[in-house]
């Protein structure tokens, strides 16, 4: 088993994110800066890409990572994340609702979309893991 990268110089937001996901470990991240970034379709405090992988060069599994600096803004971006999404749950953390999930497949590819206070993850990896690997990532 490979060991993960260890996330360094970074925010509270992006230490927190999981380096051991099941059997998936944190292989690459890049931080993007938001200022000035108009493609976000919110303002967003921070962005991570986050990959993890089972230790090889391979690394099916892509998180981008935004924090927002309010709660409209994290659901303004989820909502646009998750547009065509059917499969949507509540999410969840110790008992109290924090937002929402979205899956959806194409093809090979899945998507897990959630929101978590002002926090927005879109996920993408193989679509017969993708779920599995959101239910272990813990945020």
């Amino acid at each position: 088993t490979a060991e993960p990268v260890t996330i360094t110089d970074s925010s509270d937001f992006v230490a927190a994110m999981p380096t051991t996901v099941g059997t998936n470990v944190l292989m690459d991240y890049v931080i993007t800066d938001t200022v000035g970034d108009t493609t976000l379709p919110a303002r967003a405090a921070e962005h991570a890409t986050l990959k993890y992988g089972p230790g090889s060069s391979s690394m099916p599994f892509t998180v981008e990572a935004y924090q927002h600096y309010n709660a409209d803004d994290a659901k303004a971006a989820y909502d646009s994340y998750a547009t065509g999404s059917t499969d949507v749950k509540d999410v969840t953390v110790d008992g109290a609702n924090v937002g929402q999930r979205a899956h959806s497949a194409s093809g090979s590819t899945g998507t897990v979309v959630w929101r978590n206070g002002t926090a927005v993850f879109d996920l993408t990896g193989p679509s017969d893991d993708v779920l599995a690997f959101y239910e272990h990532f813990g945020i």
